[in-house]
This record gives structure tokens, C-alpha cells and sequence, in this order.
């Protein structure tokens, strides 16, 4: 199956009657058929149209409709749908979890959900959080910020089935104001109460830092100014994030609520053994937020990885003597999966271990890089059964192929998204080991420019559960970018570029 999003403004004149939804048609320049699809609502200005085929020039138009019937076309445009395969599912068993909860099924109205912005579930499974725009379908319906020409981020937290209480925006600043701007990802509680995210304050636009916000209490709390949230504890009291100078890679910090930051690494430039190398994804702090873990290499670059214990305040390598870097924790805080590579340097793999067990071995070896391709894990559940990872499968000449996959015990249980266009961003798995949430982007060009793949898509960690009702709709995105960082050549976290948001002229 193949399709295409379509976007179109509104209509200034409604006719006697407001406008009740709209149909939007490909027709297909060789004569193969028709392709209509309805988008319901008045308010409606994106649907995704699919069953297309690849390589066929397709004309599309849009026409209103109210009570009164049906107006005239739209202007048309012709596309030409690229021949994108999923190497599994969104297709069969995923659904997109940030589709309008007042029409199911419909995407996100701006394009801004998911992808790039990230976004993740509660360890419960009950609610997940992503970035929106205020004029978007997603915004809950009663927000005093939903406006239909509104181009600025919110934080939405969205209960998965709809009810006690749908929708909220949860990007709210100490002084009770919405944030100006976010460099989003955003993270949210075990109990799903608590959203963690970087943002900046309209008093100033120009500062990012990391923004918690406790719904129930209607209370948010901030961190040192430059910050980059990465991970936030069950009760969201504990945040880790990272902070740089001018000229220097970023150093890792934990902080307790009300209480100072504690600088964990003493990096003082742009690299050196002191300089915590960059994760492939989330999971450096334990659920209780007691436990941090991270990676160096020293000066002949072999690497470490090593794990801050705050009730001792102590720190202490992790498996000392063996060549292990790029760890994540689970939440109960027991278990760590990290890259290893034997002391021959012929077997590299990721290993998942009790930290109370004795250093890994090549047989400990889960999934094993070869020339067929490598992994990297960025999810670890709450008791380290689960992991999610990339598999990144090696294409010679041309693109490499990226999907998501889980690794349940023993074995590789599932495949979900990702495809030669996209690679999977961001993962997370529900307390149960059932539920997976991930995001994609992709990659425009052979520059590597990056762009976002709209929707955070829902899965499952085995091939054997089914897709509960009341969810969104089914779609298919679209390989890694050549040259994702290989666990063995993990290099000093630097910040991304922080994004300039749009804004409107309200």
C-alpha cells in the first residue's frame, strides 16, 4: 500500500451552511482508477489518501462539502508516490496514536506530531505526549490556546482511549503560561502525570531549559538555563539532562525538585576521557531516579561505561576491564543492556546483563553486528525483558535499510516501522513488556537533511497481540542516513541545533 498526505486552506466562503468535511480524489494519469477518501469535520486540513501506486502520476483535488451539497474542485496538483516498502509493520498491526480523538482515524491536522518532536507513553500504557500547534485538530478541543491560525508548539498530553478527560496541554511554564518555543522529545511519568520536556518562556524566547510540568497539581518546575532534558524518574521529581559551554561537549546532570543540580561528567572540551559519549537512545536514569549510567573512552579508546548511585553518591564503573559502552538501565533499576566488544575485536554485539552479574563475554552476546548489518538498542523496559533497537542493515551501494525491532528474553519477537527514507528517532515499551511507541524521521537527501515523519506510531513488542479499538488510523511512512554513528565510534554528546518555531501573527 502505497499514499500521500494532502493539505489544503480552508475555503473564505462556507456557502449557507458551515462546511461538514471534505473529499479528496487522486486520479491516476494511466487510467488505473480513482482514489477517494473522506476527511470529516469543517475544521480539516490534512488527510492521507492510500492504496496509490508507486510511479503513477496522480492528479489530486479537494472539494467541500456541507448540507446543501457539494462546491466546486479545488485547484489540482500532480504527485507521483515513490515506491516505499516497511519492512514490517505500521501496516498490519501498528496504528498512529496522535490522530484526532473527535474524528478517529484523521492525522494530525499540521504535521507536527511525532517525528522529529518525539514523544513516548506512560509506563501504564494510559497516555502519550507529543508536540502539536495550536491550530491543529490535535489541541484539545476546550484549550483557550486552539485557534485556527495558530502556528505555535504545545505539548499535548493525550489519554490513548479518549476518555477521562481526552487532551491537555501540558507545556506550561512555573508562571502558568504555555512555553514560547521547544526543542520538544518530550517525556512523560510512569503514572503519566508528569511531562518533562526543553522549552523557553516568553519572558525569554532565546533560553531554553528543561520544563517540568505536573498536571494534577497544575505546577511546573524548571532547570538551569541551556539545558537538554533526557530522562525523567516514575514520580517526574528527578530529571537527567545534559548542558554545554561555548566550544565544549555537553556534561551530564541529574536534579532532584527544590533541590540543586549534581554535575555528574567534567568534560572540558570537545572530546577526552572525561566527555560522556552520546547514547543511541533514551534510558539513562533508573524509574526511582536514583540510578544514572553513561560511557567514555580513554585516551587509548577503549570504553567505559560507568553508574552513578545517589543514595551513596558514589560513582563506579560498570563491568570493569571489559569494552562495553552505550548503556541504558531499566527502570527498576537492576538491569543494563550496553555495545560490547571482545578483547580479540572480533565479535561486537549488545549484551543484556544484571549489573550484579559478572562482566560480559562474546557468548553473552544478544544480537551480534555483522556484514549484513548492526544494532542499536534505545529502549529498555522497566525489568529488562524488552529492548527496543534499530537494526540497520548494511545495502553496499545503496541506502541502508533501518527498522525497529524488539528483543522479548531470548529472541527477536517483532519487526515494526522504519524503511529505506526513515529510520526510527525515539522508542518506548509499556511496563508490561506489551506496548511499544516510537517515532521516525527521515532523511530528505543524500546531504542528510533531516525532516520529520509525522504520527507516533503504536506497535507491539511480539507478532502475536492485536490492535485494541479506539485507536487511530493505520498509514505506511518511509533507510537510515548513511553514516549513523556505529556503537564503537560513539563520540561526546553536543546538543542539537534548537529548532526556531514558527509563529503566528495573533
Amino acid at each position: 500500500m502505497r499514499g500521500a498526505s494532502v493539505s489544503w486552506t480552508p475555503p473564505a466562503d462556507q456557502g449557507a451552511s458551515p462546511i461538514s468535511g471534505y473529499v479528496v480524489t487522486a486520479t491516476a494519469g494511466d487510467g488505473s482508477g480513482v482514489k477517494s477518501v473522506y476527511a470529516y469535520g469543517g475544521d480539516a486540513t490534512h488527510q492521507l489518501i492510500q492504496g496509490l501506486k508507486p510511479g503513477v502520476s496522480y492528479t489530486v483535488s479537494v472539494i467541500a462539502q456541507n448540507n446543501n451539497g457539494t462546491g466546486d474542485p479545488s485547484g489540482t496538483i500532480t504527485l507521483k508516490p515513490l515506491d516505499i516498502v516497511f519492512p514490517g509493520p505500521p501496516s498490519t498491526l501498528g496504528a498512529d496514536l496522535a490522530s484526532s480523538t473527535e474524528y478517529p482515524g484523521r492525522p494530525g491536522s499540521t504535521g507536527t506530531a511525532g517525528g522529529m518532536g518525539g514523544g513516548s507513553i506512560s509506563g501504564d500504557g494510559k497516555y502519550i505526549v507529543f508536540e502539536t500547534q495550536g491550530r491543529g485538530n490535535l489541541m484539545p478541543q476546550d484549550s483557550p490556546y486552539r485557534h485556527p491560525a495558530s502556528r505555535y508548539p504545545y505539548v499535548v498530553r493525550k489519554q490513548i482511549d479518549g476518555t477521562d478527560g481526552g487532551s491537555v496541554v501540558a507545556s506550561i511554564e512555573p508562571d502558568g503560561n504555555p512555553s514560547y518555543n521547544m526543542y520538544t522529545e518530550p517525556l512523560i511519568s510512569r503514572d503519566g502525570n508528569v511531562v518533562a520536556y526543553t522549552g523557553s518562556s516568553y519572558a525569554r524566547p532565546g533560553v531554553f531549559r528543561g520544563v517540568v510540568h505536573d498536571i494534577t497539581a497544575g505546577t511546573s518546575w524548571t532547570t538551569e538555563d541551556n539545558a537538554q532534558i533526557y530522562g525523567v524518574s516514575d514520580n517526574g521529581q528527578v530529571v537527567l539532562y545534559w548542558k554545554s559551554a561555548s566550544g565544549q561537549a555537553a556534561n551530564l546532570y541529574r536534579q532532584v525538585k527544590g533541590a540543586a543540580a549534581q554535575k555528574l561528567t567534567n568534560c572540558t572540551g570537545l572530546s577526552g576521557p572525561e566527555c560522556a559519549l552520546t547514547p543511541p537512545g533514551r534510558g539513562m536514569l533508573s524509574g526511582d531516579g536514583n540510578r544514572v549510567v553513561w560511557s567514555t573512552a580513554d585516551s587509548a579508546g577503549k570504553r567505559h561505561s560507568w553508574l552513578y548511585n545517589a543514595p551513596s553518591g558514589t560513582t563506579t564503573e560498570i563491568f570493569p576491564g571489559a569494552d562495553v559502552a552505550a548503556p541504558l538501565i531499566s527502570g527498576d533499576g537492576q538491569v543494563v543492556v550496553l555495545s560490547y566488544t571482545s578483547p580479540d575485536r572480533l565479535t561486537s554485539c549488545f549484551v543484556i546483563k544484571a549489573l550484579s552479574n559478572p562482566p560480559p563475554t562474546a557468548p553473552d552476546c544478544r544480537v551480534s553486528d555483522t556484514s549484513a548489518g548492526r544494532a542499536e538498542p534505545i529502549f529498555l523496559s522497566k525489568d529488562g525483558r524488552a529492548l527496543a533497537y534499530r537494526w540497520i542493515a548494511f545495502a553496499g551501494g545503496s541506502p541502508n535499510r533501518t527498522s525497529l525491532r524488539v528483543y522479548y528474553d531470548t529472541t527477536t519477537t517483532h519487526i515494526a516501522g522504519g524503511s529505506p527514507d526513515t529510520w526510527p528517532s525515539t522508542a518506548f515499551i509499556t511496563d508490561d513488556n506489551q506496548r511499544l511507541v516510537y517515532s521516525l524521521w527521515r532523511d530528505e537527501d543524500s546531504g542528510g537533511t533531516l525532516s520529520t515523519v509525522p504520527g507516533l506510531w503504536y506497535d507491539f513488542t511480539t507478532d502475536s497481540m492485536s490492535l485494541p479499538v479506539n485507536l487511530g488510523s493505520t498509514t505506511e511512512e518511509k533507510r537510515t542516513p548513511a553514516g549513523r554513528v556505529h556503537p564503537r565510534d560513539l563520540k561526546p554528546f553536543v546538543p542539537h541545533p534548537l529548532k526556531a518555531g514558527e509563529k503566528s501573527t495573533l
